[in-house]
């Protein structure tokens, strides 16, 4: 039970056993991958004491270079030749390292599949959140564009229905382009953004959605500053943050603004 036999293929790929049928125990405890001793060991063992007449297991074996590669071992245990010899065991072991590679490949590729759809589930259901505030922007001031009847006010509450169908528009063609969200890839597009505009046109856009009894404020600082950005994701950050407010408050008020 101190010795088990490989074929000679299995030894002849590793030079130094040229000149035996058998490998140690301590030669065994060598060449085996650490992770895999113990189980292999054990293996081995229930073969020779006739506890697995048909058997088969992988493991990691030491090559000439040091490194570690995949080996399945295949046996059957058959009737012996004589009294002292109950049973013989016929075994086959052969390299799977290439087997090894295309699952772990497979897997990574599951896995990168997992992590696609993960984003996308989890990006159409931002923009589900991110349609909703242009949306009703655009059905807030469309209604009262249809009530007012002075000019000038007309005029600006049509801008600011302009400026949301734009942004709408935007959010529907990033939905639509499913490549970006597999890819993980989100474009932005950097302009001198005037922040005083910007913060007035997400208080005009969330002023239809602020909750019973609270009131958004706005509060204007320099009308000069101008910082280098993506306008568009500098208002879905401010939107997500003022709407998470929405959710946690009953009563007061909402402000917000720029230094």
């Amino acid at each position: 039970l101190k010795c088990f036999h490989f074929p000679d293929g299995l030894l002849q790929r590793f030079n130094c056993y040229d000149n035996t049928d058998y490998i140690s125990r301590e030669e065994l405890d060598r060449i085996v991958h650490p992770e895999d001793l113990s189980r292999t060991c054990r293996h081995f063992d229930n073969i020779m004491l006739g506890h697995e007449p048909n058997s088969r297991m992988s493991f990691r074996l030491q090559n000439a270079d040091g490194g570690y590669e995949w080996w399945e071992f295949r046996s059957t245990a058959y009737e012996g030749l004589t009294v002292d010899i109950p049973y013989r065991v016929l075994g086959v072991c052969q390299s799977i390292q290439r087997y090894k590679d295309t699952e772990e490949e497979l897997i990574a590729a599951r896995d990168r599949a997992l992590q696609a759809d993960r984003l996308k589930s989890a990006f159409l259901a931002n923009m589900s959140h991110e349609i909703r505030t242009p949306l009703n922007a655009i059905v807030g001031f469309s209604r009262i564009i249809a009530e007012s009847e002075d000019a000038d006010e007309r005029k600006a509450y049509y801008e600011i229905v302009d400026a949301n169908n734009e942004r709408l528009l935007q959010l529907i063609n990033e939905i639509l382009d499913l490549s970006k969200i597999e890819s993980g890839i989100v474009e932005f597009t950097i302009t001198p953004v005037r922040l005083h505009p910007l913060c007035k046109e997400i208080h005009d856009a969330h002023i239809f959605r602020c909750p019973k009894g609270v009131e958004l404020i706005y509060e204007p600082s320099d009308e000069n500053i101008v910082i280098d950005g993506d306008k568009n994701r500098i208002f879905q950050v401010i939107s997500n943050l003022i709407g998470n407010a929405f959710k946690f408050t009953t009563a007061g008020h909402i402000s917000y603004g720029c230094l």
